[in-house]
């Protein structure tokens, strides 16, 4: 299984697809701040529980790149999810691949450059879960609060891209078999 993730501390999308590409799960872990206070040790050991619970079955990790906006206050959040990331797949001895935002979402639109409508992109990926996806995934998607859903589907397209894509995973220089077995399933 593929286990695609939207990394971030507040919200932290992720959905796992099948052998052969098929979404099965999806979902977004919130984490809302309470008063002043963003919690940040919290959110990170929450986020790092329900990681190592979703690793069970996975077979590769592909997450949105590490990037650091332009203004600097979701860096912290971004490399603590980074960091939970990284910690717990190589504990649980699963590889990572990172995939920048640019490049899956030009994939995913079949589109080789310009700017993304990204609007138009996450209709689509939320089309597809509505059409291909397992049931539980498209209830899944439905209770998630409208503003949140994203996340979700970036996992989507984060994942469907390691899905298709030859890949290396991060610390290594050998060429992912697995995404290059399942696109050959896909054919």
């Amino acid at each position: 299984m593929i286990l695609g993730i939207d990394p971030g501390l507040a919200t932290f999308g992720w959905a796992k697809l099948s052998d052969r590409a098929q979404v099965l799960e999806l979902g977004v872990l919130l984490s809302p701040v309470k008063g002043k206070t963003k919690d940040h040790a919290g959110r990170t050991h929450r986020q790092a529980t329900t990681l190592i619970d979703l690793l069970d079955g996975c077979s590769i990790v592909v997450a949105e790149a590490l990037s650091f906006p332009r203004f600097h206050a979701g860096v912290a959040s971004l490399a603590l999810s980074w960091g939970v990331i990284l910690g717990a797949c190589t504990a649980r001895g699963v590889p990572v691949v990172s995939v920048s935002p640019q490049k899956w979402q030009h994939a995913a639109a079949a589109q080789a450059g310009g700017s993304i409508q990204y609007d138009v992109l996450v209709k689509q990926l939320e089309l597809h879960v509505r059409v291909h996806a397992a049931p539980r995934a498209v209830a899944a998607l439905d209770a998630i609060p409208v503003t949140k859903r994203s996340h979700a589907l970036d996992a989507v397209g984060v994942a469907l891209y390691g899905a298709v894509r030859t890949c290396a995973p991060i610390g290594s220089s050998v060429v992912n078999r697995y995404a290059s077995t399942t696109r050959n399933h896909m054919k």
